[in-house]
């Protein structure tokens, strides 16, 4: 199917100006953009993953989530260096 001359599926891609004197809020509508199921499903479910991880490991992403949550949790913490060097032998 040749998705530029007939998308099957629509995403409305927009943003809510706030205003304090106006409600409700109006919408800017900033993209429109034609798409499949199919396609759509590759890319929220295949692509957007890696590339969410790319560059570091599921691991890395743990211990950044962990150091994050130290700051609220304390036992979260890693434990601190006591200080002393180990003997040489």
């Amino acid at each position: 199917m040749d998705m530029e001359k007939s998308p099957r599926s629509w995403i409305y891609v927009f943003d809510i100006e706030e205003s304090a004197t106006v409600t409700p809020n109006r919408l800017s509508l900033w993209r429109v953009i034609g798409t499949d199921a199919a396609t759509l499903s590759h890319f929220a479910l295949d692509v957007a993953p890696e590339a969410a991880l790319d560059g570091g490991s599921v691991d890395r992403l743990r211990q950044q989530i962990a150091i994050r949550l130290a700051k609220y949790l304390p036992e979260l913490r890693p434990p601190r260096p006591t200080g002393r060097k180990a003997a040489a032998t």
